[in-house]
């Protein structure tokens, strides 16, 4: 954050005290690595789904970012598999399982590159959620490219920033100079084959690199093996061997991957695309334990009259 590339807030998480039984609330500064809006409007029932991140999320070994901040790649590591180790996946076919090839080995340290992990299976709450467990997944770049009209986009709107803040001498550039567009689904794409990668993949399997950094959600489609159990594996075919279909709209139905099909497993168990809704343990508002300070009493009378 020191770097003055990051929207910067006061943000609340929670950590558990003592033995795990107690949460506590924590405020803490924090900055903004990706994000979300996710839009439901009548023409667009199954929602519009947007999503955008800072623009060194994906860095080399020595912290590097890989792509400039309209979202071209100018790294010279651009041969080189999307992760460490290449991760496979032997996608489910009708009756059969998603696996993964085992790697013959995994990274000591991720350096200053993005990763992630998968909790061991022993210690996930199904004992067995079929992704790979051995060890870090370091991300050398995006499964799919960030499609030209989006980097257009994000030139256009970058160029409109610095013509509003040049006469105005900021102290510092603005930060969302930092940010781009990474992808937008609009609409269901159809007549995915199942088990078979679709084109055009950057849209139809949109994700976010921080807030979908796994490879299956990188590469979503169908629906989780068990989403409630935990297995998270994935197939785009049903329990008897049918096609899935897991976005309707306007009397259709189809195989949606990304965000929108992800989502779409939300709709079909009853919770209107929101898995918040469809697992949120909280049944009423949270009450504030933290003290109510003068700052936080001038936004709550004011609400009232600007919600």
């Amino acid at each position: 954050m020191k770097s003055g590339r990051f929207y910067t807030t006061l943000a609340r998480h929670y950590t558990s005290q003592d033995d795990g039984t107690h949460i506590k609330a924590v405020d803490e500064v924090m900055g903004l690595v990706g994000l979300h809006i996710i839009r439901k409007t009548k023409s667009a029932p199954y929602f519009i789904y947007t999503t955008f991140e800072q623009a060194d999320n994906i860095t080399d070994a020595n912290g590097n970012a890989i792509e400039d901040e309209d979202g071209n790649f100018r790294s010279v590591l651009k041969n080189l598999t999307p992760m460490t180790p290449n991760v496979i996946s032997n996608n489910a076919g009708p009756g059969t399982t998603q696996t993964f090839s085992p790697p013959k080995s995994y990274p000591a340290s991720p350096n200053k590159q993005l990763y992630y992990q998968n909790i061991q299976s022993q210690n996930a709450p199904d004992k067995n959620h079929g992704l790979l467990d051995g060890g870090i997944i370091l991300v050398n770049k995006r499964i799919n490219d960030i499609p030209d009209e989006i980097i257009y986009a994000n030139k256009q709107a970058h160029d409109a920033i610095r013509s509003y803040a040049a006469p105005r001498n900021f102290k510092s550039p603005p930060v969302w100079l930092y940010y781009k567009l990474i992808n937008v689904q609009h609409v269901p794409l159809g007549d995915k084959i199942s088990g078979i990668d679709r084109f055009p993949r950057s849209t139809y399997y949109q994700a976010n690199s921080v807030i979908e950094t796994d490879y299956n959600l990188q590469r979503f489609s169908g629906e989780f093996d068990d989403f409630r159990a935990k297995k998270f594996t994935i197939s785009d075919f049903t329990k008897n061997g049918n096609d899935l279909k897991n976005v309707s709209h306007s009397g259709n139905s189809v195989n949606m991957g990304g965000c929108m099909g992800c989502h779409g497993n939300a709709q079909a168990a009853g919770s209107g695309f929101s898995f918040i809704f469809l697992d949120a343990p909280v049944t009423a508002p949270e009450w504030d334990t933290k003290s109510l300070n003068s700052s936080k009493f001038r936004r709550f009378i004011n609400y009232p009259a600007h919600p």
